[in-house]
């Protein structure tokens, strides 16, 4: 039993997949909707390979299943890692939902991030396929968003649940413009993600079926830390109703600048308002001398250890894009002169941290994974608290619901110790999360209520 490789063909009056379970629109619409049919707000990919035809052609059917098998399950971890549901494997293509059957308040922007580690999947996955004597393969991808109506579908020994609409049509006919190994999205989900990734503009395009949209290509993340971030660029309205936090906020600065550290566990709902408040809190330091140090944990990053301090760590060191191992091993060797570091006991830690190569000059340290480890979460205690040295430190680490084990164990370290050094430690996260250190003397709870009637009215007057 090789696998023979189906084709993926579309219906010409509406542009849905055929042949491999999917239902053509027309054809749907002659079919009642179930009960348990459910509108939904979906952002939907559409991945199919490129030449898939001319390659099936030229290998043994079994050599090109397992291609297909190997491309498929690539793929699908990618998916995976962003919480996205593969709805369909349509032989050399993909049908995959974002927001279905698990919604996210992000979900345009996990499919974007989807779309292009495929791409970048491929290319790890194609020297491997080379070494065998199989082909490279390629891709286009296809992104949309907008209203489906997700049921049951197919007769009652095939049933499958699939989402019905144009928005799935229109993820297909934007794959079909695609180039080789590159990700195009609508204009409805780039509303969605803009700023938030590089885009190139592919102007007005015609869809077979469709009718004519505005396309644009995602390039690759645009390197900001947050919506607010996007926001913040086009100018953010006046900060409502959060004065006494704010006043909160300025008075355990105070603190810090006499010396005394403080943490601020600031804790509130998706949405309410905790980076705003933060942003405003940034907003009246400016002018004061201090480092401000900011780091995100990511739901995509929780299996990544210390990925939000890999961040901050290359944040102090101004690390720039296009720099040189040796630039940035300088700028290393002369932060860690700095904090007053023994340069062969600490250069292999960061570096190893960091994934830069060690000099010859720095020969690894004997340690066990265990306890280099722990030397490492000493020695970015001993970084960060000393930063205070110089002058008040602000760290600030959004999002701690997602945080992975190993930054945790960090963030406690230095919970424990911030009365010792000039830092103030803010750290936001969702109600679900409960701290694991308890009560402590020098850290301050501070929940986000909601906005009352009259301060949601005073804001959208100033909006």
């Amino acid at each position: 039993g090789a696998e023979l490789r189906p084709t993926a063909r579309f219906c010409d009056g509406c542009a849905t997949p055929i042949g491999s379970g999917g239902t053509p629109k027309h054809i749907a619409e002659e079919t009642p909707p179930t009960p348990e049919g459910e509108r939904r707000q979906l952002t939907v990919l559409f991945c199919d390979l490129v030449g898939s035809t001319e390659l099936a052609a030229g290998l043994d059917a079994e050599d090109w299943s397992q291609v297909v098998r190997a491309y498929q399950e690539a793929s699908g971890e990618v998916v995976a890692r962003y919480d996205g549901h593969v709805a369909q494997y349509l032989g050399d293509g993909l049908l995959v939902y974002f927001g279905y059957p698990q919604a996210h308040e992000d979900d345009p922007e996990r499919a974007v991030r989807a779309g292009l580690g495929i791409v970048s999947v491929l290319g790890e996955l194609n020297p491997r396929l080379e070494e065998q004597g199989k082909p490279r393969l390629s891709v286009r991808i296809g992104i949309h968003t907008g209203p489906v109506v997700v049921g049951e579908m197919g007769g009652s020994a095939n049933r499958e649940v699939l989402a019905m609409g144009d928005t799935t049509n229109v993820a297909a006919r934007l794959q079909g413009i695609a180039e080789p190994d590159s990700v195009v999205l609508s204009a409805a989900t780039l509303r969605l993600v803009q700023g938030i990734f590089v885009t190139r503009d592919l102007g007005t395009r015609g869809l077979k079926g469709i009718g004519r949209v505005r396309a644009c290509q995602a390039v690759q993340p645009s390197g900001v830390r947050s919506r607010l971030d996007v926001a913040a660029a086009a100018g953010l309205t006046p900060l409502v109703g959060r004065g006494q936090e704010v006043g909160l906020l300025l008075d355990r600065w105070e603190q810090v600048q006499e010396g005394i550290g403080h943490v601020v566990l600031l804790s509130g709902e998706a949405g309410i308002g905790k980076s705003r408040l933060v942003q405003a809190l940034r907003d009246r330091l400016t002018g004061t001398p201090h480092t401000w140090l900011e780091c995100r944990c990511s739901p995509y990053a929780q299996e990544s250890p210390f990925l939000p301090v890999i961040d901050l760590v290359q944040q102090a060191l101004a690390f720039k894009a296009g720099e040189s191992i040796d630039e940035k091993l300088a700028r290393l060797e002369r932060a860690l002169e700095q904090s007053r570091f023994s340069l062969s006991e600490a250069v292999p830690l960061f570096a190893s941290l960091l994934s830069l190569p060690l000099p010859e000059r720095y020969p690894a340290p004997p340690l066990t994974p265990h306890l280099e480890r722990q030397e490492t979460l000493e020695a970015l205690r001993t970084w960060l608290l000393g930063l205070g040295r110089e002058q008040p430190v602000l760290l600030l680490v959004e999002d701690v619901h997602w945080v992975d084990p190993s930054t945790l164990e960090f963030l406690r370290l230095i919970v424990e110790q911030a009365p010792t050094a000039r830092v103030l430690t803010v750290l936001t996260y969702r109600p679900e999360f409960v701290p694991p250190w308890g009560p402590l003397s020098h850290a301050t709870p501070m929940l986000l209520s909601r906005l009352t009637r009259g301060q949601v009215a005073e804001m959208i007057e100033r909006i």
